[in-house]
């Protein structure tokens, strides 16, 4: 048996990170209420940031 992973939109990732920057909670607390995976948000987090264009 292989191990199924979890596959999230686009909306819901960027709806994460925005979450994340807005709530002033820790990686931990809001990766908890989301039911995801710490590293998952920090993924998220780190390519939402690498999205960001500075002219």
């Amino acid at each position: 048996m292989g191990k199924q992973t979890k596959q999230y939109d686009a909306q819901f990732k960027q709806d994460a990170v925005n979450y994340y920057h807005l709530c002033g909670k820790t990686g931990d607390q809001v990766a908890k209420n989301l039911k995801v995976a710490k590293s998952t948000l920090s993924k998220w987090i780190r390519d939402a940031r690498m999205k960001v264009v500075i002219f």
